[in-house]
C-alpha cells in the first residue's frame, strides 16, 4: 500500500463542531509531488464507487493509517475539478473526540491516502531522480483506495530539529518524517542512513564542534528533503524559518 500527503487546512466553515463533520480535499489532481507522481480526475471513480457500494464501509477514517484507530466515518466522496472531496464525520468516542479538538485547534492539519495504483502510465523524464529513485513521472489513472487518514506532523518541527541533540534522535525524526510522506519502513531507513553516515562524531564532545555539526546535519537532512513541489517548499521553510 502506497500512501500520500497533503495540506488538510480545513477553514472553520467547512467544520461543523455541533455535528462534528468536516469537508476537505483528499487528495488533488495534476500537481507532481515529491516522488514525481501525478494523480489524474477519475483516478478515483472506481472507489468512489465501491464506497456507494459498500454503503460506506471502505475506504475508512483513519489516524496516522492505522485502521485499528477510527476517529470517525467518511460520509461522501466525490471528485471535482481540483480533487477527491472528502465530507466526514468524527464518531463519539474518545478517540473521534480527541481528533475533533486536534483538527479544530490546528493541531492536525495533513490529511493521507492508503492506496494501491491500479493503472499508471511513464510521464516526463525528471530533471534529477527523486528520493525514491524515480526517474520519470509516474501518471496515476486509477487507484483502489483503502483508507483516508488524519496525519500529525510537529506543531514547530525546526523547535524540535533544533531540540534533538543525538544523531539517533535526528534519524528517528528524518524516517518518521520520509514515512509520513510515503517513503516505505526499509527505504526511509536507507535514507537516513545515507544521510549521516559519513558525519564525523569524532570531536563531538567539544561544544564548539558539536554546534557545528548539529548545524551540518540540518543542512544535510535539508538537502536530502529537497525537491520541487509544493509539499517540499513546506518543508523548506522548517529549516531556512521562512
Amino acid at each position: 500500500m502506497e500512501t500520500k500527503n497533503i495540506s488538510l487546512e480545513i477553514k472553520q466553515e467547512d467544520l461543523n463542531e455541533e455535528k462534528k463533520i468536516f469537508i476537505a480535499y483528499a487528495s488533488t489532481f495534476g500537481n507532481k509531488d515529491f516522488d514525481g507522481d501525478v494523480i489524474l480526475k477519475g483516478a478515483f471513480l472506481s472507489s468512489i464507487k465501491k464506497f456507494k457500494d459498500s454503503k460506506g464501509k471502505v475506504p475508512k477514517l483513519a489516524f496516522q493509517h492505522d485502521t485499528s484507530r477510527l476517529p470517525g466515518k467518511i460520509l461522501d466522496l466525490k471528485e471535482d475539478d481540483l480533487g477527491l472531496l472528502m465530507e466526514a464525520q468524527f464518531i463519539d468516542t474518545q478517540e473521534g473526540r480527541d481528533r475533533l479538538v486536534e483538527v479544530k485547534e490546528g493541531v492536525i492539519t495533513d490529511v493521507s491516502i492508503g492506496f494501491n495504483i491500479l493503472d499508471s502510465e511513464q510521464g516526463e523524464k525528471l530533471p534529477r531522480p527523486t528520493f525514491f529513485g524515480r526517474t520519470h513521472e509516474r501518471i496515476i489513472k486509477e487507484v483502489e483506495l483503502f483508507e483516508v487518514s488524519l496525519v500529525s506532523f510537529p506543531a514547530n518541527p525546526k523547535a524540535e530539529i533544533i531540540s534533538m541533540k543525538s544523531r539517533e534522535e535526528k534519524k528517528r525524526y528524518l524516517e518518521n518524517f520520509l514515512r509520513s510522506l510515503g517513503a516505505g519502513r526499509e527505504k526511509a531507513k536507507t535514507v537516513c542512513s545515507d544521510v549521516f553516515k559519513q558525519l564525523s562524531l569524532a570531536n563531538e564532545e567539544d561544544s564548539s564542534m558539536r554546534d557545528a555539526l548539529e548545524e551540518k546535519e540540518s543542512l544535510a537532512v535539508r538537502d536530502a528533503l529537497e525537491a520541487t513541489t509544493d509539499g517540499m517548499k513546506k518543508i523548506e521553510s522548517i529549516f531556512k524559518g521562512d
